[in-house]
């Protein structure tokens, strides 16, 4: 069972309200596993002074590009190749199987990623993966019951699958079950499950192939929480769609959104990020700010409440240079610290609900982002929270308060 704690994320249940399934198949944990010799990070704390030992980053000294980590998986990419870990009941992945793996493998067959995405799913449909490539391809693979995948079929992809139908693909994000691309002129197209909207077309109708959404064509970014999808215009304001049931499209009502419309109250977005059932935003003006559901916390402003309709500002003592609705709402600030806040572990590894931002130790400085996990400038990753499907990928399935190296990347 995944106890992750996700953006896709991440409904009235515990589980539903952070986006995680729990229909997951065996996880592959050899009674002799070791991490592999030249393999990136260890299962220590990252900062390098822990007993386990230091980092067993690459030489070089070089950062992954990027990192994602829903509620079950994550991957990280560097120099065109992507390494995965977690469940993989799906082929999330991208190995070939459908075994879960507690340390990173790599994707089978592509080496010029530039970005990816991950989907959270639920006990029926788990988890898909994207990636965009330097030719600007669109690349994706695992559950594709609800047509997420793209490729107008319905069987789940083990292994990467071209969607020969996009071209010209700047970026991509996932929801539970849908997909949406960014196109370099400016358009999103969305496709999979559309039974709350999300997809952006006026109807409640699934499509198995990218569908354009009305009426945006100045996307500067896009981010897709589990039922719902939003985008950042070039002009900074921001557009949402699909469910509504916490305000999480911020119109100000909780009324489903067939199409975008705008949040209300930011015009000035430099970042948005979409969660389970809530967004959050970072204003050129100062701040983050969050709205939908804030039951666990999310809105982080020391309120819980069932349905918050339009923006809040968090409660950070820093300005933010990053957030992140990942396996927990994060903000990193410019010196690389990090702070969380909603659901998540203490030191007795129980769960409780924090209410504002609190930092994240120990850990280095970090240079991104991914969930619950940081890229570090070493070239470690480090990962913290929820580890039953080996999320954490530090070759362990034990959860975890504080910040573990994710093991077995070679760059």
């Amino acid at each position: 069972m995944c106890e992750g704690f996700s953006s896709c994320w991440i409904s009235l249940a515990l589980l539903g309200v952070l986006g995680c399934g729990d229909n997951h198949a065996a996880l592959a944990l050899p009674p002799d596993f070791s991490p592999p010799a030249d393999g990136g990070g260890s299962d220590a704390p990252v900062d390098g002074n822990s007993d386990g030992g230091g980092s067993d980053a690459p030489d070089d000294g070089g950062a992954p590009t990027g990192i994602v980590q829903g509620a079950c998986h994550g991957c990280a990419w560097r120099e065109g190749r992507a390494f995965c870990w977690g469940d993989n009941s799906f082929g999330e992945l991208g190995d070939g199987s459908r075994v879960g793996r507690p340390y990173a493998m790599p994707v089978q067959g592509l080496d010029q990623i530039v970005q990816m995405a991950v989907g959270c799913g639920s006990p029926t449909s788990s988890g898909h993966t994207c990636a965009v490539t330097s030719s600007k391809e669109l690349w994706c693979w695992g559950a594709n019951v609800d047509g997420q995948i793209g490729d107008e079929g319905g069987e789940d992809q083990l292994v990467p699958k071209r969607i020969a139908s996009l071209s010209g693909v700047a970026s991509v994000s996932l929801g539970a079950h849908h997909s949406c691309a960014l196109l370099d002129d400016h358009r999103v197209l969305c496709w999979g499950d559309n039974s709350s909207f999300q997809i952006g077309d006026d109807t409640l109708i699934d499509r198995p192939a990218p569908t354009p959404v009305i009426g945006l064509t100045d996307a500067v970014e896009i981010s897709m929480g589990h039922y719902h999808s939003c985008a950042r215009r070039q002009s900074g304001a921001l557009a949402c769609w699909g469910r509504n049931a916490y305000g999480e499209a911020g119109t100000g009502d909780q009324y489903g959104v067939a199409h975008p419309m705008p949040v209300r109250g930011i015009d000035d977005a430099v970042q948005i990020t979409a969660g389970g059932f809530h967004t959050c935003a970072r204003r050129a003006a100062g701040g983050a700010w969050c709205w939908g559901s804030g039951l666990y916390g999310e809105m982080g402003n020391g309120t819980q409440p069932f349905a918050q309709l339009t923006p809040v500002k968090v409660k950070l003592v820093w300005e933010p240079q990053e957030i992140s609705s990942g396996a927990a709402l994060c903000a990193r600030n410019a010196q690389g610290a990090v702070s969380c806040w909603s659901a998540r572990l203490d030191a007795k590894l129980n769960t409780v609900i924090k209410l504002s931002p609190e930092p994240i130790a120990p850990l280095a400085p970090g240079l991104g982002l991914g969930g619950s996990c940081a890229a570090l400038a070493d070239g470690a990753i480090s990962c913290w929270g929820f580890n039953d499907s080996g999320q954490l990928g530090n070759g362990m399935l034990d959860n975890s308060d504080v910040p573990v190296g994710v093991v077995g990347l070679m760059w």
